[in-house]
């Protein structure tokens, strides 16, 4: 179940989360990086570490991360009784001002637990791994993170990296600190995980499947990290295919080129020894300048060809993938001697859809673009039982 939640996200094959706590009073940062391979999860690896910095003997740059805050910078306390968001910071923290803290909230069987950190500190900390390449997609406070994991562990008693957890029938009963010297193994869903790297593997499962089980101030600001995350992931999507499109294109330019100037020189040094092959050569000159004005029409289009496929990708949803895409594709295979014919202002998309929704909310999207004249559905029907293979033809205005 667990892998099967995960499955459907579109980062990528790493899934990472990092935990800061304290051990004694030293800062240690507890590592968990889950690789997917065909249909399964497997730990890659756990690692520890004592500063942001030296992350990367452990992590590839630009890779996304769930952070656990769960630090002496963290205030948790606990009240008996289950109580709204509001109710439970009131009682917990009677003089709190709330503009100056992000806070967590959790409810178990008869207690309420609560989680607060300064918003300059979180920041800061979010900054600092913005500044080593690393994606921040969310972040959860103090031991919190655990009651999205609590439906898979079997266990009736866990240890994370500073506390002992209890649980019943798959739900927390109580949340109470240790001394962090504790370290068992667990195996959850399949995956074997030791105590130190349990709140990791819970932030990887928080960011992907959403806070479910907590109420805090702080998803305005998750969703802006995620909307970063995504837009700059599309750009290098895009930006990486713009620039093997334009590579491709200056390639076939440049063996065009090639091929005909050869011609050329073949054919002048024939007209020095034979002038009767005027009329041939000039014919045969002028084809070849027809191509190489073809040639350089289509160095031309790339500019433009780039910067339609760019607007096609800032509305293409996540549930949508792309297999194919066409700019100007050949009307017919082209033969030797005969003129290249293109399906010109014509775009060619296929790929796959895994919501139907969605896939109708693009295309209407599309269609209300100032550049595009029409979209027609070429083809769109069932490829497996969760996705839908499509076919759509842009017109592009003129």
């Amino acid at each position: 179940m667990l892998s099967h939640i995960i499955t459907y996200s579109k980062f990528g094959n790493l899934f990472c989360g990092v935990e800061h706590t304290s051990i004694n009073g030293q800062e240690k940062l507890y590592g968990l990086l889950l690789k997917k391979k065909k249909d399964e999860f497997l730990v890659e690896k756990t690692f520890k570490s004592t500063d942001i910095d030296k992350l990367i003997d452990f992590l590839p740059k630009n890779q996304p991360l769930s952070l656990i805050i769960n630090n002496e910078k963290v205030l948790f306390k606990s009240v008996h009784g289950v109580f709204d968001a509001q109710k439970a910071l009131a009682l917990a923290f009677p003089n709190l001002k709330k503009e100056d803290f992000y806070y967590e909230v959790s409810t178990a069987k008869s207690d309420t637990y609560i989680a607060i950190c300064r918003k300059e500190y979180v920041d800061s900390l979010i900054e600092e791994y913005q500044k080593e390449s690393y994606q921040i997609v969310g972040f959860s406070l103090g031991n919190l993170a655990i009651f999205q994991l609590a439906g898979f562990i079997e266990d009736d008693e866990i240890y994370s990296s500073n506390s002992s957890i209890y649980l019943k029938n798959g739900a927390v009963e109580s949340i109470s600190y240790s001394n962090g010297l504790q370290s068992n193994l667990y195996t959850i869903n399949g995956l074997q995980v030791a105590s130190k790297y349990i709140l990791s593997l819970a932030g990887i499962l928080n960011y992907y499947v959403g806070h479910k089980n907590s109420v805090s101030n702080f998803s305005t600001r998750i969703d802006k990290l995620n909307d970063n995350f995504k837009q700059q992931r599309l750009f290098s999507i895009l930006l990486k295919f713009g620039l093997a499109f334009i590579f491709v294109l200056l390639l076939i330019s440049y063996l065009f080129f090639s091929s005909y100037t050869s011609k050329i020189d073949y054919l002048n040094a024939a007209l020095e020894l034979n002038k009767t092959d005027k009329n041939t050569l000039l014919k045969l000159t002028d084809a070849v300048q027809k191509k190489e004005q073809l040639v350089k029409n289509f160095s031309l289009s790339s500019s433009k060809a780039s910067w339609y496929l760019a607007q096609v990708g800032k509305l293409i949803p996540a549930s949508i993938l792309l297999s194919e895409i066409k700019y100007q594709p050949l009307v017919k295979n082209a033969k030797e001697d005969e003129e290249i014919l293109l399906e010109k202002y014509n775009i060619v998309i296929k790929g796959k859809s895994s919501d139907n929704v969605e896939f109708s909310k693009w295309v209407k999207k599309l269609e209300l673009q100032d550049w595009i004249d029409k979209v027609i559905i070429v083809e769109y029907g069932a490829d497996k039982a969760t996705t839908t293979k499509f076919e759509l033809q842009i017109k592009i205005t003129q």
